[in-house]
């Protein structure tokens, strides 16, 4: 990576998550990810196919970064989801395009509202 700058007075240290520098890459082992936890899962599949019939709930991996690695660290289980459906290969996230469906929109809202009552109600 330094050679892209083509200046040998440039030197280049990685930081870790505590602001610790050094010369090469902090160390981050891969989290194995949760199982599913009934409590989640089953109204999250059940509201899922009342809104969305025939659609499964599968666990994916997200791209990007969450917070969620500081909970798993501390051995609380935590997941993602998406409640905004898009055309297939029409997902333009963070680009200069981004868009949503306002139907999708509305429905992603009615969907979180459902699942945290349905959370709630245990």
């Amino acid at each position: 990576m330094i050679g892209l700058f083509s200046d040998p007075k440039l030197t280049v240290k990685y930081v870790s998550d505590s602001y610790q520098a050094s010369d090469t890459a902090p160390e981050r082992k891969a989290m194995v990810p949760p199982p599913p936890i009934r409590e989640v899962f089953e109204p999250l599949t059940k509201l899922t196919q009342a809104i969305w019939p025939g659609v499964p709930v599968t666990p994916v991996m997200e791209n990007g970064a969450s917070d969620s690695i500081y909970f798993a660290q501390a051995g609380i289980p935590s997941y993602g989801y998406s409640a905004i459906a898009l055309e297939r290969d029409d997902e333009r996230a963070h680009g200069q395009d981004e868009r949503l469906p306002i139907d999708s929109y509305w429905k992603s809202l009615d969907f979180l509202y459902s699942f945290l009552q349905a959370l709630g109600a245990k």
